[in-house]
């Protein structure tokens, strides 16, 4: 019976049948229909609360006193724009995420290629610098060397300057002992 009292007309509900109405009353009464009602509904039926599933239907709306359609009317208005205001915040939100990720990754990029020329540059520093003390370990040795070497030629040197020195005394010697003998 509920359904078949949803499927009359709101004229047909008020006025029934049997009711002594005259129909000129009938046809202006439903023409009076409130645009904030068919605002409501087509709002209602958006936003997927109107039909005959949900128990709400466009004759329930009309049913409702002109200051309560108003002010859902002006609720759901309201409603829709904090809806949208969210969705554009939300899509900047996601936008800027986006952004973000993008700034991450490539901080993370620049980062691995940092570490990895910093790996390089170490090993080459830590093999340029085993070089090089290789280098002056080497050169302490051959400096080493040829200290030795001049020190050898050093005494050398001396030992020959003292034979020189014997024989020129040697000689001076001689001469004078040739000198007497003469």
């Amino acid at each position: 019976m509920h359904s078949e009292v949803e499927r009359l007309s709101l004229v047909d509900q008020q006025f029934p049948e049997g009711a002594d109405v005259e129909e000129d009353h009938r046809v202006r009464h439903s023409e009076c229909v409130s645009m904030n009602v068919v605002s409501l509904h087509d709002m209602l039926r958006q936003l997927g609360c109107a039909g005959e599933s949900s128990g709400f239907t466009s004759f329930s709306a009309s049913c409702l006193p002109p200051e309560m359609v108003d002010a859902l009317l002006h609720y759901l208005v309201r409603l829709q724009e904090d809806v949208r205001q969210l969705d554009a915040r939300a899509q900047l939100l996601d936008e800027q995420r986006a952004r973000d990720t993008r700034k991450a990754e490539l901080l993370n990029e620049r980062t691995e290629r940092l570490k990895d020329a910093v790996a390089n540059m170490s090993a080459k520093s830590s093999a340029e610098m085993k070089e090089f003390r290789d280098y002056l370990q080497q050169n302490a040795s051959a400096n080493k060397q040829r200290q030795r070497e001049l020190v050898d030629l050093t005494r050398k040197r001396e030992k020959l300057e003292l034979e020189v020195k014997r024989t020129r005394m040697e000689m001076d010697r001689l001469r004078k002992i040739a000198k007497r003998v003469r």
